[in-house]
Protein backbone atom coordinates (compact mmCIF):
# COMPACT_ATOMS: atom_id res chain seq x y z
CA UNK A 1 0.00 0.00 0.00
CA UNK A 2 3.08 2.00 0.86
CA UNK A 3 4.33 1.62 -2.65
CA UNK A 4 1.04 2.21 -4.31
CA UNK A 5 0.82 5.65 -2.57
CA UNK A 6 4.28 7.01 -3.69
CA UNK A 7 3.42 5.72 -6.87
CA UNK A 8 0.21 7.76 -7.12
CA UNK A 9 1.48 10.51 -5.20
CA UNK A 10 4.38 10.79 -7.90
CA UNK A 11 1.82 10.19 -11.02
CA UNK A 12 -0.03 13.41 -9.82
CA UNK A 13 2.96 15.53 -8.84
CA UNK A 14 4.01 14.69 -11.94
CA UNK A 15 0.71 16.05 -14.01
CA UNK A 16 0.72 18.76 -11.55
CA UNK A 17 4.25 19.54 -12.79
CA UNK A 18 3.82 18.87 -16.44
CA UNK A 19 0.56 20.97 -16.40
CA UNK A 20 3.57 24.20 -15.75
CA UNK A 21 5.59 23.19 -18.14
CA UNK A 22 5.36 25.48 -20.75
CA UNK A 23 7.69 27.58 -22.91
CA UNK A 24 7.99 31.44 -23.61
CA UNK A 25 9.58 33.44 -26.44
CA UNK A 26 9.61 36.62 -27.90
CA UNK A 27 11.05 37.22 -31.71
CA UNK A 28 12.07 40.02 -33.09
CA UNK A 29 13.82 41.66 -36.34
CA UNK A 30 15.64 44.56 -36.90
CA UNK A 31 13.74 45.76 -33.32
CA UNK A 32 10.33 44.58 -34.61
CA UNK A 33 8.27 42.31 -33.53
CA UNK A 34 7.32 39.69 -35.61
CA UNK A 35 5.60 37.11 -33.58
CA UNK A 36 2.91 37.22 -35.91
CA UNK A 37 5.31 36.69 -39.06
CA UNK A 38 7.14 34.38 -38.28
CA UNK A 39 6.75 30.51 -37.49
CA UNK A 40 7.99 28.14 -34.86
CA UNK A 41 8.29 24.37 -35.21
CA UNK A 42 9.73 22.21 -31.79
CA UNK A 43 11.24 18.76 -32.90
CA UNK A 44 9.69 19.84 -36.29
CA UNK A 45 6.16 20.51 -35.19
CA UNK A 46 4.60 23.79 -34.73
CA UNK A 47 4.76 25.38 -31.37
CA UNK A 48 3.64 28.62 -30.19
CA UNK A 49 4.78 31.14 -27.10
CA UNK A 50 2.93 29.83 -23.73
CA UNK A 51 2.49 25.94 -25.22
CA UNK A 52 3.26 23.46 -23.01
CA UNK A 53 5.98 21.10 -23.88
CA UNK A 54 7.44 17.65 -22.46
CA UNK A 55 10.27 17.43 -20.78
CA UNK A 56 13.69 16.14 -22.41
CA UNK A 57 15.64 16.99 -25.25
CA UNK A 58 13.97 19.18 -27.87
CA UNK A 59 15.38 21.48 -30.74
CA UNK A 60 13.89 24.72 -31.23
CA UNK A 61 13.63 26.10 -34.86
CA UNK A 62 12.04 29.89 -35.84
CA UNK A 63 11.48 30.04 -39.81
CA UNK A 64 10.62 34.16 -41.22
CA UNK A 65 10.78 34.47 -45.06
CA UNK A 66 13.14 37.38 -44.99
CA UNK A 67 15.94 36.33 -41.92
CA UNK A 68 17.84 33.61 -41.42
CA UNK A 69 16.70 29.96 -39.96
CA UNK A 70 17.20 30.34 -36.13
CA UNK A 71 17.85 27.02 -34.11
CA UNK A 72 18.85 26.06 -30.77
CA UNK A 73 18.99 22.36 -28.75
CA UNK A 74 17.28 23.04 -25.61
CA UNK A 75 16.90 20.66 -22.24
CA UNK A 76 13.79 20.69 -20.75
CA UNK A 77 12.54 19.96 -16.75
CA UNK A 78 9.79 20.54 -14.86
CA UNK A 79 8.37 24.06 -14.44
CA UNK A 80 8.19 27.24 -17.31
CA UNK A 81 10.78 28.15 -19.16
CA UNK A 82 10.99 32.07 -20.60
CA UNK A 83 13.28 32.00 -23.70
CA UNK A 84 13.15 35.77 -23.83
CA UNK A 85 13.29 37.83 -26.94
CA UNK A 86 14.89 35.56 -29.84
CA UNK A 87 16.58 38.43 -32.20
CA UNK A 88 16.44 37.20 -35.92
CA UNK A 89 19.10 38.25 -38.62
CA UNK A 90 17.83 39.29 -42.02
CA UNK A 91 18.95 37.19 -44.45
CA UNK A 92 21.52 38.23 -47.13
CA UNK A 93 21.98 37.81 -50.72
CA UNK A 94 24.22 39.71 -53.44
CA UNK A 95 22.60 41.63 -56.00
CA UNK A 96 24.70 42.52 -59.00
CA UNK A 97 23.94 44.46 -61.46
CA UNK A 98 25.86 45.62 -64.60
CA UNK A 99 25.05 48.90 -67.75
CA UNK A 100 26.79 48.33 -70.72
CA UNK A 101 27.43 50.96 -72.05
CA UNK A 102 27.68 52.78 -68.20
CA UNK A 103 24.04 54.56 -67.48
CA UNK A 104 23.90 58.49 -66.52
CA UNK A 105 21.67 57.35 -63.86
CA UNK A 106 21.14 54.08 -62.38
CA UNK A 107 18.48 53.55 -59.55
CA UNK A 108 18.10 50.41 -57.54
CA UNK A 109 15.14 50.25 -55.46
CA UNK A 110 13.98 47.94 -52.89
CA UNK A 111 11.52 47.53 -50.12
CA UNK A 112 15.11 48.48 -47.30
CA UNK A 113 18.10 49.14 -49.88
CA UNK A 114 17.76 52.14 -52.57
CA UNK A 115 21.04 53.78 -54.01
CA UNK A 116 21.34 56.11 -57.01
CA UNK A 117 24.45 56.06 -59.54
CA UNK A 118 25.30 58.51 -62.05
CA UNK A 119 27.66 57.42 -64.83
CA UNK A 120 27.66 53.80 -63.51
CA UNK A 121 28.70 50.99 -64.72
CA UNK A 122 26.89 49.05 -62.24
CA UNK A 123 27.72 47.22 -59.07
CA UNK A 124 27.87 44.33 -56.75
CA UNK A 125 26.34 44.72 -53.37
CA UNK A 126 24.94 42.67 -50.44
CA UNK A 127 21.69 43.51 -49.77
CA UNK A 128 18.16 42.01 -47.66
CA UNK A 129 16.66 39.44 -49.81
CA UNK A 130 13.84 41.08 -51.58
CA UNK A 131 12.08 41.77 -55.01
CA UNK A 132 14.65 44.61 -56.69
CA UNK A 133 13.57 47.31 -59.20
CA UNK A 134 16.50 48.61 -61.92
CA UNK A 135 16.27 51.64 -63.88
CA UNK A 136 18.79 53.10 -66.44
CA UNK A 137 18.57 56.28 -68.17
CA UNK A 138 20.47 57.18 -70.72
CA UNK A 139 20.28 60.50 -72.74
CA UNK A 140 17.46 59.36 -75.29
CA UNK A 141 16.74 56.04 -73.56
CA UNK A 142 15.78 54.17 -70.46
CA UNK A 143 14.75 50.18 -69.34
CA UNK A 144 13.73 48.96 -66.44
CA UNK A 145 14.16 45.68 -64.40
CA UNK A 146 13.59 43.13 -61.61
CA UNK A 147 15.77 41.13 -59.82
CA UNK A 148 15.20 38.30 -56.73
CA UNK A 149 17.58 38.35 -54.35
CA UNK A 150 17.05 35.17 -52.20
CA UNK A 151 19.28 34.02 -49.18
CA UNK A 152 22.64 33.17 -49.87
CA UNK A 153 22.60 33.47 -54.04
CA UNK A 154 23.12 36.43 -56.22
CA UNK A 155 20.23 37.91 -58.53
CA UNK A 156 21.96 40.13 -61.32
CA UNK A 157 20.70 42.16 -63.99
CA UNK A 158 22.48 43.43 -67.10
CA UNK A 159 21.04 46.72 -69.12
CA UNK A 160 22.31 46.41 -72.14
CA UNK A 161 20.88 48.82 -74.70
CA UNK A 162 22.10 48.88 -78.26
CA UNK A 163 23.26 52.33 -78.69
CA UNK A 164 25.25 54.23 -81.19
CA UNK A 165 25.73 58.33 -82.11
CA UNK A 166 25.12 60.75 -84.99
CA UNK A 167 27.49 62.85 -86.00
CA UNK A 168 26.34 66.06 -87.89
CA UNK A 169 28.41 68.43 -89.81
CA UNK A 170 28.00 71.08 -92.72
CA UNK A 171 30.24 73.19 -94.70
CA UNK A 172 28.61 76.31 -93.33
CA UNK A 173 28.76 77.94 -90.47
CA UNK A 174 25.50 78.73 -88.29
CA UNK A 175 23.72 75.82 -89.27
CA UNK A 176 21.20 74.59 -86.83
CA UNK A 177 19.37 71.42 -87.06
CA UNK A 178 16.77 69.39 -85.60
CA UNK A 179 17.15 65.53 -84.80
CA UNK A 180 13.04 63.43 -85.03
CA UNK A 181 12.92 59.67 -84.63
CA UNK A 182 11.09 57.64 -87.26
CA UNK A 183 7.48 58.62 -86.37
CA UNK A 184 8.53 62.74 -85.90
CA UNK A 185 8.96 63.10 -82.64
CA UNK A 186 11.82 65.69 -81.90
CA UNK A 187 14.79 64.03 -79.98
CA UNK A 188 17.56 67.39 -80.47
CA UNK A 189 17.67 70.50 -81.84
CA UNK A 190 20.55 72.96 -81.91
CA UNK A 191 23.84 73.77 -84.41
CA UNK A 192 26.15 72.14 -86.22
CA UNK A 193 28.49 70.63 -85.82
CA UNK A 194 27.17 68.48 -83.14
CA UNK A 195 27.48 64.82 -81.67
CA UNK A 196 24.37 63.27 -80.72
CA UNK A 197 25.44 59.86 -78.54
CA UNK A 198 22.85 57.22 -76.91
CA UNK A 199 20.89 57.15 -79.66
CA UNK A 200 19.08 53.68 -79.79
CA UNK A 201 19.61 51.60 -82.91
CA UNK A 202 17.42 52.74 -86.12
CA UNK A 203 16.86 55.15 -88.60
CA UNK A 204 16.30 59.29 -87.81
CA UNK A 205 15.24 62.30 -89.56
CA UNK A 206 17.62 65.13 -89.19
CA UNK A 207 16.74 68.35 -90.85
CA UNK A 208 18.99 71.16 -91.48
CA UNK A 209 19.11 74.99 -91.81
CA UNK A 210 20.85 77.55 -93.19
CA UNK A 211 19.23 80.66 -93.20
CA UNK A 212 16.08 79.89 -95.29
CA UNK A 213 17.50 77.07 -96.95
CA UNK A 214 16.12 73.98 -95.58
CA UNK A 215 17.77 70.33 -96.03
CA UNK A 216 16.30 66.84 -95.19
CA UNK A 217 18.27 63.64 -94.89
CA UNK A 218 18.37 60.05 -93.13
CA UNK A 219 20.63 59.38 -90.53
CA UNK A 220 20.97 55.10 -89.23
CA UNK A 221 22.41 54.45 -85.78
CA UNK A 222 24.39 51.62 -85.45
CA UNK A 223 25.16 50.42 -82.22
CA UNK A 224 28.76 50.71 -81.01
CA UNK A 225 29.06 52.83 -83.99
CA UNK A 226 29.10 56.71 -85.11
CA UNK A 227 27.53 57.54 -88.31
CA UNK A 228 28.46 60.91 -89.87
CA UNK A 229 25.34 63.35 -91.81
CA UNK A 230 27.27 65.86 -93.46
CA UNK A 231 25.14 68.69 -95.18
CA UNK A 232 26.68 71.01 -97.76
CA UNK A 233 25.15 74.13 -98.88
CA UNK A 234 26.77 74.91 -101.86
CA UNK A 235 26.21 78.61 -103.73
CA UNK A 236 27.39 80.34 -106.58
CA UNK A 237 26.96 83.50 -108.43
CA UNK A 238 24.92 85.26 -110.90
CA UNK A 239 26.48 88.09 -112.86
CA UNK A 240 23.79 90.67 -114.36
CA UNK A 241 25.40 93.41 -117.37
CA UNK A 242 23.16 95.80 -118.84
CA UNK A 243 23.27 98.13 -121.65
CA UNK A 244 22.50 100.55 -121.07
CA UNK A 245 22.75 100.71 -117.29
Amino acid sequence: WVLLVLVLFAVRTHQRLIEKTRIEFSMSLQGRSVLDEASAQLDGQPVSSGDRISIGRHRLAILHPKAGVYSTNLFIWYGAHDLGRIILQRSQGTLVVEAVPPAGVLNIRGPEFQVTLTNSAGMTSSVPTDRYVIEGRYAHWQGRQEAVVAAGTTGSVRLAPKLGALRLEANQASTSFSLNDSEGRKIEAGSVPALISGLTEGSYQVLSVFHNDRRESAGIVKAGETNTVRFDFVYGAVVIESQPS
